[in-house]
């Protein structure tokens, strides 16, 4: 039988932070999945500790495969509204109403760790 070895990560980087209101980062992810083509999708946020957040990616390079396996993850951004918990909100874009969940995500460390360090950013500061 194989020896099973868990590694998490050891770093992860956020190379942009951008903090909206409630609305608009529920407009802003309808409207980028929509620009992607995927029209039919339901938009689905993580949400820890008062945090609604989904994370920007970069593509996958040789580059970025090593510094994972170096312990290391890149996120290109995160986009985060400071919320309360409902399994899902509406939102209007473009006359059309959308649905957008909330996954709550406690379950995940790096996403909790991640909402510890946005609740502790100035919102001044996003």
């Amino acid at each position: 039988m194989a020896n099973f070895i868990y590694k998490p990560y050891k770093e992860i980087i956020i190379h942009e932070i951008r903090e909206l209101e409630i609305q608009a980062f529920m407009e802003g992810y309808v409207s980028q999945l929509l620009s992607q083509g995927q029209a039919g999708v339901t938009p689905v946020a993580s949400w820890v500790d008062g945090i609604a957040f989904y994370l920007g990616n970069f593509m996958e390079t040789p580059e970025l495969v090593k510094e994972k396996l170096d312990g290391r993850i890149h996120w290109a951004a995160v986009y985060f509204a400071r919320t309360s918990y409902q399994p899902e909100k509406k939102v209007s874009v473009s006359g059309r109403d959308y649905i957008v969940k909330f996954a709550k995500a406690e379950g995940n460390r790096d996403f909790v760790g991640l909402a510890e360090f946005l609740n502790k950013r100035p919102t001044s500061e996003a």
